[in-house]
């Protein structure tokens, strides 16, 4: 019989590709993952409030590859709360860029009038409080994005953070 599994539960993480990185910027893409393992991924419809008052930005549109014609088949910006707040509720949520993400993740949020049931946290703080020092962390982070891939995208982003989590 055996009492062990491989299974270990892990931390929760998450990653936004945006339009840009300005005030005026919004969501577009939004990546989880579960403590099983397992990504949701979603490109997100833009509100009409956000397409009318903020910006497309050509740099950030070569570097994640994401069509802004694309946005049509989105997810609503309402199901995404839901989804998430039922999926993360009352987790804390690791993800890499926590000024950017936690900006990205308010305005889709404020989009609908409602609050986030999870809070997010910086990775790279995380294993600074585990020991790691920043060369440390670096090295890490090289070795884990080149074990996942480059490609800019939030499901990618998260498998990465996922990585690095299992590698410090």
């Amino acid at each position: 019989m055996r009492i062990f599994t491989d299974q270990v539960a892990l931390p929760c993480f998450l990653d936004f590709e945006a339009s840009g990185f300005g005030d005026n910027s919004y969501p577009i893409e939004v990546a989880w993952s579960l403590p099983t393992g397992h990504i949701e991924c979603h490109l997100i419809r833009p509100t009409a409030d956000w397409v009318r008052t903020g910006s497309w930005n050509l740099g950030s549109a070569r570097v994640h590859g994401i069509p802004f014609d694309s946005l049509d088949a989105g997810r609503e910006p309402g199901w995404l709360c839901q989804q998430m707040n039922a999926q993360l509720a009352g987790k804390t949520v690791f993800c890499d860029g926590l000024p950017y993400d936690q900006f990205w993740l308010e305005r889709l949020f404020d989009s609908m009038n409602t609050a986030p049931s999870f809070s997010l946290e910086s990775l790279q703080a995380y294993c600074f409080d585990l020991g790691l020092g920043d060369r440390q962390y670096e090295i890490l982070s090289e070795q884990a994005r080149k074990r996942v891939g480059a490609a800019h995208r939030a499901e990618v982003d998260v498998r990465y953070l996922i990585e690095l989590y299992r590698m410090a």
